[in-house]
């Protein structure tokens, strides 16, 4: 099973396309609110200025003394964190782990669009009372759609299909604490079970050690989507990096490196990552395929 540092190490596999970054390593654990670092290796290019990235945490440089670096915790955004001995430094990266995990997380958010399709299943029970039409969907805080209604039979392994039901969103929390009220139209036997399997999005990945199908609720088989889109996101804004007349210019020649070359980079990523996603919609669309219900 892969984690989310998994899913980054694959997408930084991509995005550095065989070059290797300038790394060094920690010399000593670094607690989260500790303002020096010490780094085992010849600093090489930290320097005043310097950016480090250590697990998810970027460090401003302000000085360096020996091997010693005076930093500022939690640059651009990122969270101050313990960080263990031996920890991986890597030296003013192009892309940092932080940046590819929310590169990836905004992937995963987009694959749950109506343009894809994506979504992982989910369960949750209400109690059948009779007389009773609407029921709140308790502990569900965001669903795509409902997919279907089985209630627990009087007979082991019965679990017979509702089909006349209908679903209302925002709907006042003072009765629906979940914002969503199932009302169903045919009933179940008093007392028992509705199992109500729904389809949601998938959830966002937030430390290096989160279990993609765990946390995310992403499937094992398509783990190689991910990495395909993020690269593709960090990509692209290249192009407009490169033309900016205020930034360093490239060290290579235009002859080398033409204008339009990290765009066509990035098109051939999304192409690889377009056609896996069909192939996940139709592998769901196989194994969940639409049921009949009565309006």
């Amino acid at each position: 099973m892969a984690t989310a540092a998994d899913l980054i190490e694959e997408t930084r596999a991509l995005l550095e396309s065989g070059t290797r970054p300038e790394l060094n390593r920690l010399n000593g654990a670094l607690t989260d609110n500790a303002t020096t670092a010490t780094l085992e290796f010849d600093m090489g290019s930290i320097q005043t200025g310097a950016v480090l990235a250590v697990d998810l945490e970027l460090l401003y440089v302000w000085s360096i003394s020996g091997q010693v670096a005076t930093v500022q915790r939690g640059y651009l955004g990122t969270t101050p964190a313990v960080h263990d001995d031996d920890s991986l430094v890597y030296v003013n990266p192009r892309w940092s782990a932080f940046t590819i995990l929310r590169a990836i997380n905004a992937e995963l958010d987009s694959y749950s669009s109506p343009k894809w399709g994506l979504y992982r299943m989910r369960t949750t029970d209400v109690t059948y009372s009779s007389g009773r039409i609407g029921y709140d969907l308790s502990g569900v805080t965001d669903l795509i759609d409902i997919y279907e209604l089985r209630w627990k039979g009087y007979t082991a392994g019965e679990w017979p299909l509702i089909r006349r039901w209908s679903l209302t969103r925002d709907m006042s929390t003072s009765e629906f604490s979940s914002g969503y009220a199932l009302l169903l139209d045919e009933g179940a036997g008093p007392g028992k079970t509705i199992r109500v399997r729904y389809k949601a999005p998938f959830g966002q990945l937030a430390a290096l050690t989160d279990d993609v199908q765990s946390v995310a609720g992403f499937p094992a088989e398509a783990e190689d989507i991910p990495p395909l889109g993020a690269a593709a996101r960090l990509v692209a804004p290249r192009e407009v990096k490169r033309a900016t007349t205020e930034a360093q210019p490239e060290s290579r020649t235009a002859a080398e490196v033409p204008p339009g070359t990290n765009r066509s980079a990035a098109g051939t990523l999304l192409q690889l990552r377009d056609q896996r996603l069909r192939e996940e919609a139709a592998r769901l669309n196989q194994r969940y395929p639409t049921l009949a219900k009565v309006s």
